[in-house]
């Protein structure tokens, strides 16, 4: 009889320690589902404005590494090199306030958070001397935007990491055609990227 209480206390214990295993993994499932981020990567493109940013869309904080810009192919050091002996940034700067930025190792980013790769908005004070000059930049720059890429690399705080890559081809237009053959490529010096 003695055996028999043994055997089924050692029985419980198993099975209450099995319980309690399992009832640690499903918490710690449920943890890294409700603070999962997710890079949402956002474009605009108009005369007025034209960005393309990531977004942490998810619940928990995203840790962006070192992203990924190609144009043509080719890795760029950020996406404002991407537009080196396309357009100038002193003629970038005549019409708009210009952001840009890359990540050096490591950047978090809470929910509802933004990284600017590149932004450019229109200055409000700024008259269009030349029309042809404005939008041939407008031409060339969303000729260049339609051909980059970008590949984020991304974890959550678990340490868990992720790949999301998106074409800028879906979302920018051709922009004043007409306007594209009219001048000769501008040329630039080496640009140097800010951080944030």
């Amino acid at each position: 009889m003695e055996n028999i209480i043994e055997v089924i206390g050692l029985v419980l214990s198993v099975i209450a320690l099995v319980c309690a295993i399992m009832f640690n993994l499903s918490t710690r499932q449920h943890n890294k589902n409700s603070v999962r981020p997710y890079p949402d990567f956002m474009f605009c493109h108009s005369d007025n404005t034209m960005f393309i940013k990531v977004r942490n869309a998810g619940t928990g904080p995203l840790i962006l590494y070192p992203m990924t810009v190609t144009l043509d192919n080719v890795e760029k050091v950020s996406a404002m090199s991407c537009f080196k002996g396309v357009v100038t940034r002193e003629l970038m700067k005549k019409y708009y306030e210009l952001d840009y930025g890359r990540v050096i190792v490591e950047k978090a980013l809470p929910p509802n958070s933004d990284f600017v790769l590149i932004s450019l908005c229109k200055r409000e004070d700024v008259k269009i001397e030349s029309e042809a000059e404005y939008y041939h930049m407008i031409a060339k720059m969303a000729q260049t935007f339609k051909k980059i890429r970008i590949k984020a690399q991304y974890s959550n705080i678990y340490g868990d990491k992720f790949v999301k890559e998106r074409d800028c081809n879906d979302f920018f237009g051709v922009r004043y055609p007409e306007y594209l053959d009219e001048q000769s490529d501008a040329t630039d010096e080496q640009e140097v990227p800010t951080t944030h």
